[in-house]
């Protein structure tokens, strides 16, 4: 069985099912699933005739969330082609920064093509270095009817015979090297995840899948893609731009379509609690009863967005068994845990002293020097993880250590890079980079392992110092970010705090917050206070703050500046 006979399957079996809705601000748009098969064989079909795409070649598709999207992705993946979506750049992204990113993907996976739109499609061209193997940047608008339909790949012939071991995808992580490891996934296991996953979540065909997330993030395109599309569950989803700019609208769509299951990072649930961004006006009429999860897929998981969340919307009949858990990545195909389906999510009050010097995650009742850690919830089926330690020795249970995982649904390696692939496993356990704890089958998830500051020999984690910062008054919310920058003469790390503050706030005020902050999280002093205005910091294309190109920016200025005073 591959991708392309399963949605044949359903369309067969099912031609008249709605299997999208696509909200727009002043429409909606819905697609069965036989209208859906026909649109991917007519595209396929165009896409071979007049642009020559065969098996194996990378296509580029940058489109914004759309049924042309879903439908491209899938038609590129009936040719045996290899689709990856990259996003759709937007005003505040660095457009020399989105240019580098896409020089990388291209030098990395050999693309052929782009799928792109008109306008994008021209500054593309004279944006990027284009290589001697890329064959065309194209527009959407010339996806058309096939000269000869009679020639359009027939469904149930050869042309649909592909093994289930072929790659199916690429997905590419957000980070800054994000682009030069494109995660290629088989047939046979995403298929073997979106089992394991519907199992894991009690998947049935009354299940409504409501979302506004990017499709080129694991969260969107297997979890609000895939996922729904391979079962035959309803989803209703909305461009991410809709959604940031007016965040009612997947409320309304919950309330409309009776919405059951909704994947989400977690500065959405602080997003969509603070009144500001969401003004109590605006919910009349909301009913958020049907909702059985929402499912927090960040890591490590925020007890205070989980709060703030449910105290915003219990008035809305949202039960707090709803809030959910996943720790999930695409080197998974996507989730790795589920909690909170079954059984309560587990959380933990830990004593941060012996957490931080000792690495070991011990339980206490004292509030003082302590911190609740939440569960991402316990393994999908066929999914097994264990915590190593430094020297590749499993970690018992409550000792902190790298998480590590081994799956039928991992990636077949990273594409073009062997070098890369081969470090990223551990005798057939994929070191995933993450830090964390496990007790008996409970994941908990600390931090990135590349994020954590040592100072003094003593881990430091920057995510909980960035979180108190950002409601500090006169601090865009979200929009701080802790590093670690080696100090030569101290001979360790000290910790930098980067803090975009909105015009007119008090400087010297936040500084000593901000320096009473790092005192009371960590027992050290900040060894810099940077405050900059809006949009300095750099953002990943998920919309995560990058570490490591702010780190990269912050010391190009301090270097500037220092020869100045010198």
């Amino acid at each position: 069985m591959n991708i392309l006979l399963k949605i044949k399957e359903i369309a067969e079996k099912q031609p008249d099912k709605l299997f999208a809705t696509m909200i727009e601000p002043n429409q909606e748009i819905h697609i069965s699933y036989k209208d859906f098969f026909h649109k991917v064989r007519v595209t396929g079909c165009c896409l071979q005739q007049k642009h020559a795409i065969t098996k194996g070649d990378v296509i580029i598709i940058i489109l914004k969330p759309s049924l042309d999207l879903l439908i491209s992705f899938i038609a590129c993946m009936s040719l045996s082609a290899i689709p990856t979506i990259i996003a759709f750049p937007n005003e505040k992204m660095d457009m020399d920064f989105y240019k580098a990113k896409i020089n990388d993907l291209l030098k990395f996976t050999k693309g052929r093509m782009i799928i792109t739109y008109p306008e994008l499609s021209a500054d593309l061209g004279s944006l990027l270095d284009l290589p001697v193997y890329l064959k065309k940047i194209m527009d959407i608008s010339e996806i058309t009817d096939p000269s000869d339909p009679e020639d359009c790949p027939d469904p149930t012939g050869p042309s649909y015979n592909i093994p289930p071991e072929q790659i199916a995808l690429l997905q590419h992580s957000s980070g800054t090297t994000g682009y030069q490891k494109g995660v290629a996934l088989s047939h046979q296991a995403i298929l073997k995840q979106i089992q394991s996953l519907s199992h894991a979540l009690d998947l049935d065909q009354d299940d409504v899948i409501v979302s506004w997330l990017p499709l080129y993030h694991d969260m969107g395109l297997i979890g609000c893609f895939l996922l729904p599309l391979l079962t035959g569950t309803r989803l209703v989803m909305m461009s991410p731009f809709y959604w940031v700019n007016n965040p009612v609208v997947l409320l309304q769509a919950i309330t409309r379509y009776r919405g059951t299951l909704c994947f989400l990072p977690n500065f959405s649930y602080n997003f969509m609690a603070n009144p500001e961004k969401l003004p109590d006006d605006l919910l009349k009429g909301i009913d958020l009863e049907s909702m059985r999860a929402f499912i927090n897929c960040s890591e490590p998981i925020k007890k205070k967005s989980h709060e703030k969340f449910y105290k915003r919307f219990k008035a809305y009949h949202f039960k707090r068994s709803g809030l959910c858990v996943s720790y999930a990545l695409a080197e998974n195909t996507f989730a790795a845990t589920i909690g909170g389906i079954r059984e309560k999510v587990r959380e933990e009050r830990i004593d941060l002293g012996k957490l931080l010097v000792k690495r070991k995650a011990r339980l206490t009742k004292s509030r003082t020097n302590s911190k609740v850690f939440v569960s991402s919830g316990k393994p999908v089926q066929d999914t097994h993880i264990r915590i190593i330690r430094k020297d590749g020795r499993n970690a018992p249970d409550r000792d902190v250590g790298e998480i590590t995982l081994k799956s039928p649904y991992m990636l077949d390696g990273y594409y073009h890079r062997p070098d890369v692939t081969r470090k990223s496993f551990l005798h057939g356990w994929y070191l995933t980079g993450d830090v964390g704890y496990k007790v008996k089958d409970h994941l908990f998830v600390i931090a990135r392992k590349k994020d954590i500051i040592i100072v003094g020999g003593k881990n430091i984690y920057p995510e909980d110092i960035e979180l108190t910062i950002s409601e500090i008054k006169g601090v865009y919310p979200g929009r701080v970010v802790v590093l670690g920058v080696f100090d030569d003469e101290e001979g360790t790390e000290k910790i930098v705090v980067i803090a975009e503050i909105k015009d007119g706030a008090d400087k010297g005020g936040i500084k000593k917050r901000i320096r009473r902050i790092v005192v009371q999280e960590t027992g050290y002093n900040v060894g810099d206070v940077y405050l900059t205005g809006k949009k300095w910091l750099l953002k990943t294309s998920s919309g995560k703050i990058s570490r490591e190109a702010n780190k990269r920016k912050y010391l190009k200025i301090l270097h500037k500046e220092n020869l100045i005073t010198e």
